[in-house]
Order: C-alpha cells, then sequence, then structure tokens
C-alpha cells in the first residue's frame, strides 16, 4: 500500500476512535477509523471506475473535510493526484488536464458542471461515502513512485507541473 495508506491503516487500527479532524463549519470529529473508512470508499470508486495506481486522477474543490477525504483516497489508491486550482478558467484547467493525462475528476458539489465539462469520468466527494461499502486498500505502492502533480506558474506563464513522490 501507499506510504500514506499504511499510515492511515496503522492509525485508524490504534488510534480508531480518537479525534482527528474537526470540521470547522459543522463541528462535526471525524475519527482515524472514519477517515480511513472515507478513503477506502474513494479507493474503492476509483478502482469501479477502471483506475488502478499510477494513473492520473484530478480533483476539483475546496478543504471541505469530504474533499480532504476525496484527495486523501487519490492518493491511498496509488493514483497521481492533480489539483485543479478552482480559480482558473475552464480552458487552462483542461490544458493542465491534457498535460497530466488525467483519467477522472474527484470533485465537490459545487464543480459537478464543470467537472462534467472537463473530463467524461467524474465522482462527486458526497456521493461517493454513502453509497459505496469499505474496501481495502491496494497492495503495496512504492513510496518513489509519483504521487502527485501539482501545477504551478513559471516564469514563462505556462504552468508546469511539479512532481511530488509517495514519500514526499
Amino acid at each position: 500500500m501507499s506510504t500514506l495508506a499504511a499510515r492511515f491503516a496503522a492509525l485508524a487500527h490504534i488510534r480508531a476512535a480518537e479525534v482527528a479532524i474537526v470540521d470547522a463549519e459543522s463541528e462535526r470529529r471525524w475519527t482515524y477509523r472514519e477517515l480511513a473508512i472515507g478513503m477506502r470508499a474513494v479507493v474503492a470508486a476509483l478502482t469501479e471506475r477502471g483506475c488502478a495506481p499510477g494513473m492520473r486522477v484530478a480533483t476539483l474543490g475546496s478543504s471541505a473535510v469530504h474533499f480532504l477525504i476525496g484527495e486523501l483516497g487519490v492518493l491511498a489508491s496509488g493514483c497521481v493526484r492533480v489539483p485543479l486550482d478552482p480559480s482558473l478558467t475552464l480552458r487552462e484547467q483542461r490544458a493542465q488536464l491534457l498535460d497530466a493525462g488525467a483519467f477522472a475528476i474527484l470533485h465537490e458539489p459545487q464543480e459537478r458542471e464543470r467537472a462534467g465539462a472537463l473530463c467524461a469520468i467524474t465522482l462527486d466527494v458526497t456521493e461517493i461515502e454513502s453509497v459505496l461499502a469499505p474496501a481495502e486498500f491496494p497492495a503495496r505502492v512504492d513510496p518513489q513512485a509519483l504521487a502527485s502533480l501539482n501545477y504551478t506558474g513559471g516564469t514563462t506563464g505556462v504552468p508546469k507541473a511539479v512532481m511530488l513522490t509517495h514519500a514526499a
């Protein structure tokens, strides 16, 4: 399993009932077990759609807890996370998706229309947890394997992807 998935699996076992995250808006408390279950649901949703470790999955959303769990699930699956800046134009986001070779987009509900305009395979983070039963994390992912492509503006004005590994 990926470095991230291994850490969460251990924490979910050792500190299952301890609070890992508190949602600032709703004040809901998420335990390590709940985070791990949510991450596994994302892994299952990606796998069900044909996504495998190493494939690129774009993410489009904010800092809401469901979206954080979705992004952690993408990393735990061994897929390569490609975060899209919501403030970019559709054309700019499309260029990044094409450059990255993204297979799917994980998004928040308010980004549904934009995600559909960008990619044929979309996953709403708020629907994953309630629909799918938890699955196991995938087989071990090499910590040195690519985990995330983070696009950044360069001096040329054309965004370039910064490559991060699972170990990072």
